[in-house]
């Protein structure tokens, strides 16, 4: 009765957590815990000590034992499932290469001693208990002895770029601008680096702040649809140049110095360049946003851990983003540090052939859409289709399907803005012809128990 109780109360503890996180919460603290298992492993001692207490057995005992060995079926088949299965999407583009990489909905810490020939991957994830500095979450300590702890976790990390000084071909020009508006009260501070990409433009939403490095100043590529702009040249002679598009004021050019204030027109905003590096490269640095006030504009948090890292009475913290790599210079080698999603790579290979979206007549509204598929790898190649509630399998001979040893491959999701572009979901479950036959073995069970009892002798 005790361990019946403990489940019990155990699935309406995690149905409460589904409910008010989500199925992963309930996962995590419940369905997938060390304890639960262990607690399922004792139900299924139990359950054979106590059909092995009726030896020996008799013809009455038939449905009573039926439903025992079904129950023990259904958890061996549960075990084989956790411990051997797989679970995860996979995003595939029409005209591109098979994938076998798999995501999974878990999260890891990558770790890497420069020049090992080893990496370490750690399950790292947080849900409702954050890690503190009084009580933090030991991870690993390297080969040269550096100890490394998670002493903390948000959800809101905001993005900081600091320069570095290279020296050579990787050096580009970088400027710190400063922009503030005595009317709103505010000041925002930015890093640019010329001709960087994203890293080299500052975008306010009505406006837009950019720098490059060309030959001739005067160069400027007009941004479509922005009427106000300011973009920042720096010319061979070492000299800045702005070039200002205002709507209100209209355009204006020439060189600016450093530490001048240039007036944009944009209400009363002004933009002062507070530092010009001629060589370097810019490097993120993460900081946890208090409140939604200090974000900038169009900024997204990210979520993050920050890392402790000590050896003897050395001591080193770090933010590390999500999907960033970090690199912390320890002694005698650096160490890369990469917070992502767990992949896994498959046996199997899937290509996108074609994606198909049919609308409902009359409508843009989606009726339905279908993925056509290449699957290779395990056995001859085969083309499959797969849509909502129609899964493809693959390899998809009879008896793989009903033991669980193929690849289903479902209908995920689909991007609207991109018809080449299909996420499925692919799942692979061993355990799956035991937790069949387990649940029709209690059925049967059941049956023998109430509606094939022998008639009871009447007085």
């Amino acid at each position: 009765m005790t361990l019946l109780a403990v489940l019990i109360i155990a699935s309406i503890v995690g149905t409460i957590y589904e409910s008010n996180f989500d199925a992963k919460v309930a996962r995590a603290y419940i369905y997938q815990a060390p304890w639960f298992n262990f607690w399922l492993a004792l139900l299924a001692v139990n359950l054979g000590a106590v059909a092995l207490s009726r030896w020996p057995w008799k013809k009455h005992h038939t449905g009573f034992l039926i439903t025992h060995l079904g129950i023990i079926i259904l958890l061996v088949g549960s075990i084989i499932g956790r411990i051997w299965g797989i679970e995860g999407t996979m995003t595939l583009f029409k005209g591109q290469p098979p994938r076998n990489q798999l995501l999974v909905d878990e999260r890891q810490l990558h770790l890497w001693e420069q020049g090992s020939p080893y990496q370490y991957l750690f399950p790292l994830e947080f849900l409702n208990r954050k890690p503190t500095s009084e009580k933090p979450r030991k991870v690993w300590t390297t080969e040269n002895g550096w100890k490394i702890e998670v002493v903390d976790y948000s959800e809101s990390l905001s993005t900081q770029w600091k320069p570095r000084d290279q020296i050579g071909s990787l050096g580009r020009p970088v400027v710190k601008i400063k922009l503030q508006s005595a009317m709103m009260g505010q000041g925002l501070e930015q890093w640019l680096i010329a001709n960087g990409g994203e890293q080299s433009v500052f975008n306010l939403g009505l406006a837009t702040i950019s720098f490059q490095q060309s030959n001739d100043a005067q160069a400027f590529t007009k941004m479509p649809n922005q009427p106000n702009q300011l973009t920042f040249s720096y010319a061979d002679d070492g000299h800045l140049h702005y070039h200002l598009m205002s709507r209100k004021e209209g355009e204006s050019q020439g060189e600016i110095k450093v530490g001048a204030a240039l007036k944009t027109g944009w209400a009363d905003w002004t933009v002062t360049v507070q530092q010009l590096l001629p060589q370097a490269q810019l490097e993120a640095d993460f900081v946890p946003l208090s409140s939604s006030k200090n974000m900038l504009p169009n900024e997204i948090p990210v979520l993050g851990i920050k890392l402790r890292v000590t050896k003897a009475d050395q001591i080193m913290e770090k933010w590390i983003a999500f999907g960033w790599k970090t690199t912390l210079p320890l002694e005698p080698v650096p160490l890369e540090i990469t917070y992502t999603w767990r992949w896994e790579k498959l046996p199997m290979f899937a290509e996108l052939l074609d994606f198909e979206v049919e609308r409902n007549e009359g409508t843009d509204e989606p009726a339905s859409f279908k993925s056509h598929l290449r699957l290779s790898g395990l056995s001859e190649p085969i083309e499959a289709f797969c849509w909502m509630n129609h899964p493809a399998n693959y390899p998809n001979r009879w008896w793989r399907i009903w033991t669980g040893l193929t690849y289903k491959i479902s209908q995920a999701s689909w991007n609207p803005e991109n018809l080449n572009q299909s996420t499925v979901q692919i799942l692979r479950d061993p355990g799956w012809l035991f937790k069949w036959l387990g649940s029709l073995l209690i059925c049967c069970g059941i049956f023998t128990m109430f509606y094939l009892r022998p008639p009871r002798a009447k007085l």
